[in-house]
């Protein structure tokens, strides 16, 4: 059996900033973007019968046989898959701090998309495409109750479109759900 995978990927972001002072206090906005793809292989080649190699005993260095090579292409590709998967997103922060500083705010919101198709090669059959989006918000309170202790809270969410590929039976099924969490502080 001879398993390789091979993938490429490119990304790219953009941000711009602020600062605006206001008489009853500041706001410091962020807004940016977000892009990714990524394209991988997987290939598999296995023999209906494989052609085990004898049994070692790791007690008994003697019986470990170091000559295992064989010819990768004397065995045939049972799967040959290619997976694309692109992700999106745009995104805002505004953090304010208010009273002198002595009370801070941070409110944000992040959209997120993604796509992604695993086709199997093999036998010349597309995958079903799968896209999913989702809005993470966060939002967070601080008050400063002397000049060395804040007093903050938080809630965030987060989402990443997982970029595994499942198989059964050595067949592409689609990709993994995406990973979300929730965080309060």
């Amino acid at each position: 059996r001879l398993q390789e995978g091979f993938s490429h990927g490119s990304a790219g972001q953009v941000e711009a900033i602020g600062d605006y002072k206001f008489g009853w206090g500041s706001i410091k906005p962020l807004l940016g973007v977000y892009y990714s793809s990524s394209v991988g292989w997987n290939r598999l080649r296995q023999d209906a019968v494989a052609d085990y190699f004898p049994a070692w005993d790791l007690k008994n260095p003697s019986t470990i046989d170091h000559s295992t090579d064989f010819d990768p292409a004397a065995y045939p590709i049972s799967t040959l898959t290619r997976s694309v998967t692109h992700n999106k997103a745009a995104y805002a922060v505004f953090n304010g701090s208010f009273l002198n500083e002595r009370l801070f705010a941070v409110a944000g919101a992040r959209y997120n998309y993604a796509d992604s198709q695993t086709d199997n090669l093999v036998n010349n059959t597309s995958g079903v495409a799968y896209t999913t989006h989702k809005t993470t918000p966060q939002a967070g309170v601080g008050y400063m109750i002397t000049k060395s202790v804040l007093l903050y809270g938080s809630d965030s969410e987060s989402f990443v479109q997982n970029a595994a590929s499942l198989t059964v039976n050595n067949q592409p099924s689609g990709p993994a759900k995406p990973t979300t969490s929730q965080g309060k502080g």
